[in-house]
């Protein structure tokens, strides 16, 4: 037999009295809303003295602990750490550490924070995927969506923005989408109503947003062609706007 055998050896700092009683809060609640703006308050709660600093860490759920994501001025540095909207990710379980120092010592104390998972499994489906603008008739399908039950129900949002080129849904701003409308059922035919400029390629999107403001979005992108009379179909567009206003009145 063979044995192994290894040492190793530390280094044990003792100050005299008992550690300085320290605590953290943050939001109420089993799930933190990543649409929300979150913060955490570190409190001294028992110390000899009123001259300490503070410093923050993240001791699981990634890095978090940048500027970009932080809304207080102070940083790690402060009483309170705060996150700006939608900057921590949904259903993921983060935890944060607050250490306070004094002439008495570190004190130090940690929070878990689950953030609400968002709308899953579900996939948007787009068909047909080419057509003639204004003319062409899509069919839009928000399949599979599933979130859990305190998260219920869940809206359906369609959205079109055109000249995309190869931008994934997520990188396509707000102010580049235009809205079908916010719906609770699942199911929209659409034309894409632009018949001026010529676009060769769209994106159609769908963000399914559950009853705690919790959102996903996925898209399909489809090819737009110009329709052979513009005119008729401007036209026809028109009419379909009329028809709308008309059934819209008489209700």
């Amino acid at each position: 037999l063979v044995f192994f055998e290894e040492t190793t050896s530390v280094v044990i700092h003792l100050t005299p009295g008992a550690q300085p009683a320290t605590q953290v809060t943050g939001p109420l609640g089993k799930y933190i809303n990543s649409a929300d703006d979150v913060a955490l308050f570190a409190d001294p709660a028992i110390y000899v003295d009123t001259a300490y600093t503070y410093l923050w860490r993240q001791i699981a759920g990634g890095n978090s602990l940048t500027k970009l994501k932080l809304s207080t001025a102070t940083g790690v540095f402060g009483d309170t750490l705060g996150f700006l909207s939608r900057t921590l990710t949904e259903g993921q379980m983060y935890r944060f550490r607050v250490e306070i120092s004094s002439t008495s010592g570190v004190g130090f104390a940690e929070l878990d924070l689950l953030m609400r998972p968002g709308p899953s499994s579900g996939y948007l489906s787009v068909s047909p995927r080419a057509g003639l603008a204004v003319d062409t008739v899509f069919s839009l399908l928000a399949l599979d969506w599933v979130d859990i039950p305190d998260s219920l129900p869940l809206s359906f949002e369609f959205w079109y923005a055109l000249d995309t080129g190869s931008l994934a849904a997520d990188a396509i701003t707000l102010e580049d989408q235009t809205p079908f409308g916010q719906l609770s059922r699942q199911f929209l035919m659409v034309r894409m109503p632009n018949v001026d400029p010529v676009y060769s390629n769209a994106t159609i999107g769908l963000t399914v947003i559950n009853s705690a403001g919790c959102e996903v979005r996925r898209a399909q992108r489809v090819k737009l062609e110009w329709p052979p009379i513009p005119q008729a179909s401007a036209g026809q567009m028109q009419a379909l706007i009329n028809e709308a206003s008309d059934m819209q009145a008489f209700e």
